[in-house]
């Protein structure tokens, strides 16, 4: 059982025109790895020390100044042991100043059997800020065969507009798979990894019509339903392989070779089918996707996080 805390505190510096480190803390077994200079701004790695045991209780508070940029990082895989008897909790809050960038990239995580979880962001966003956070959730230790065999896994997101004190974006995601299993079709499906991409910003602006754009195009050409369909451009010959395709989804069966070759979900560019749609928020957007593995998530997601480099700096 472990208590900690860790805090960064990053601003602009006008005169050489990149962000700086101000002031670190870190209590074990949290530790910060020296921030560096990068293509984004300021990147810094959090490492949490022989994963994460049960009645841990984590706190991180990240503050972002007046244009500062800066990309959060993991070290490893976030393992969360097993925990029998206390649950672990971790809080992120992060404060973002007028026109500051902030990424919070972390590596998969992996709730070993009887794990028990929960995790809050706080995010508040200043004039014109902008913040950008994936998670990966796999089912568990997949190479021994450990699929939704975790206790509960929970994570909460309130965002705020700097100043206010009620929240313009809420959302509360609970996973018990011991007692609404999700390896079913009214879940999962025959899915196994849950990916989540938030863009905040606020206002909302026209970069986040731009950007549900492109993420709508990525996730139709990951998308197992045959291309008339990805592109609600019906015929009647693509029925058949309509119905293949589900039929075949819902009860394990291979796809056939026909019915591959006239979809798009096997393209080289993903290594396999993702299913996944773009909302527009209140306060930005969120693409969710599932999957049958991390490494195609996160290349997902790597894609429309370098479209966002590219395209609001």
């Amino acid at each position: 059982m472990a208590q900690a805390e860790a805090s960064l505190s990053v601003g602009y510096d006008q005169r050489r025109r990149c962000t700086q480190l101000l002031d670190s803390f870190a209590q074990p077994p949290l530790q910060w790895l020296f921030p560096t200079d990068d293509s984004f701004g300021l990147r810094a790695t959090l490492v949490q020390l022989g994963g994460i045991l049960q009645g841990d209780r984590y706190r991180v508070r990240l503050d972002l100044h007046e244009r500062a940029a800066l990309r959060l990082t993991t070290q490893a895989a976030t393992k969360l042991y097993r925990m029998p008897q206390q649950m672990a909790k971790q809080k992120m809050e992060v404060r973002l100043g007028d026109g500051a960038f902030f990424c919070y990239l972390p590596e998969e995580v992996i709730p070993f059997a009887e794990s028990n979880f929960e995790q809050r962001i706080d995010v508040h966003l200043g004039k014109g800020a902008r913040a950008v956070l994936w998670e990966i959730l796999t089912p568990g230790r997949s190479g021994i065969h450990e699929y939704f065999r975790y206790r509960r896994y929970q994570t909460r997101m309130h965002v705020w507009e700097s100043g206010s004190d009620t929240p313009i974006l809420w959302e509360n995601q609970v996973f018990c798979p011991k007692k609404a299993p999700l390896d079913n079709a009214a879940a999962f499906g025959s899915a196994t990894h849950l990916g989540s991409f938030w863009f905040l910003t606020q206002p909302p602006d026209e970069a986040c019509a731009l950007f549900k754009q492109e993420a709508e195009r990525l996730l139709a050409a990951a998308n197992p339903l045959p291309r008339p369909y990805a592109f609600a451009d019906q015929t009647a010959e693509d029925l058949p392989f309509f119905h293949e395709t589900h039929a075949s989804l819902l009860e394990g069966r291979a796809i056939s070779q026909e019915t591959a070759d006239r979809t798009s979900p096997f393209s080289p560019l993903y290594g396999g089918p993702l299913y996944g749609g773009a909302t527009l928020l209140p306060a930005g957007i969120l693409i969710r996707v599932l999957g049958s593995a991390t490494a195609p998530i996160h290349s997902l997601f790597a894609q429309l996080l370098e479209w966002l480099k590219k395209s609001i700096g």
